[in-house]
């Protein structure tokens, strides 16, 4: 008798866990929600970027990059004029902008709400000589 009582307190047990991990199999996943960012400028560096995004979205299919080209200082009118997200250049900025154009497009970035608490942030620079540096910040 007390046999038969532990087999059947085990088959409640493992009927309550086996009934748990089924209601979750059932359970929808929400997809993340589309992403578009907008990159304009240097058509030196249009081609690569080309490259780059089509990986990217490969695998993250919910992230769409529209790379055009135009030309350096087109990019840098069209990200002040908020036209695009990143304008490309592929020259120096003037010496009053330089050390200031990140951290002012991130304040931009952050008080348009593009920027939330979390996301994550990658910077990537490219100087002469093959030099280059980057960056990946949590927000």
């Amino acid at each position: 008798m007390k046999r038969m009582k532990s087999w059947s307190c085990l088959f409640v047990i493992l009927s309550a866990v086996l009934s748990v991990i089924l209601a979750g199999c059932g359970a929808t996943v929400t997809p993340p929600p589309p992403v578009t960012l907008r990159l304009a400028g240097s058509t030196s560096m249009q081609p690569l970027l080309a490259d780059l995004s089509a990986a990217y979205s490969a695998r993250a299919p919910h992230v769409t990059i529209l790379v055009e080209g135009g030309g350096s200082r087109l990019g840098r009118e069209w990200a002040q004029e908020g036209k695009v997200d990143l304008g490309l250049s592929s020259w120096l900025p003037a010496e009053a902008d330089v050390g200031w154009s990140v951290p002012i497009a991130l304040d931009e970035a952050a008080q348009n709400g593009r920027l939330r608490r979390g996301d994550l942030v990658v910077l990537v620079a490219f100087g002469g000589g093959l030099t280059w540096s980057s960056a990946l910040l949590r927000w």
